[in-house]
């Protein structure tokens, strides 16, 4: 699993300041901690997570798809296209599940 950069440790302590933040808690049980006191924080925390990793690519999944239908790229360079193309869309499809569920979660936390 990939370890999360430190700024959304950031976030989680701006998110919980009136809390006594100790750095020695791991993540995942500082998220459990507050996801008790707010269960939408972790999946907006995730959803700035995928976001943040799909923005790192220099093209879009759309400039992909144009560069595969060109028939200029070699069989090397359209194959790390293609690894390109699909890591964007696994990102893409994770930050809409994210977003789905944080869009349940407020229609349940607002009932």
């Amino acid at each position: 699993m990939k370890e999360l950069p430190s700024l959304y440790f950031s976030c989680l302590q701006i998110l919980a300041l009136e809390e006594h933040w100790d750095p020695n808690i791991s993540m995942e049980n500082y998220l459990l901690y507050i996801e008790t006191r707010n269960p939408l924080i972790p999946y907006d925390i995730a959803r700035m997570y995928f976001e943040s990793d799909i923005n790192e690519y220099k093209t879009t999944m759309e400039e992909d798809q144009k560069l595969l239908a060109s028939s200029s790229l070699t069989y090397n360079t359209r194959n790390l296209v293609r690894l390109r193309l699909g890591e964007k869309q696994v990102l893409d499809h994770a930050l809409h599940l994210v977003e789905d569920i944080i869009q349940q979660l407020k229609q349940t936390v607002s009932m």
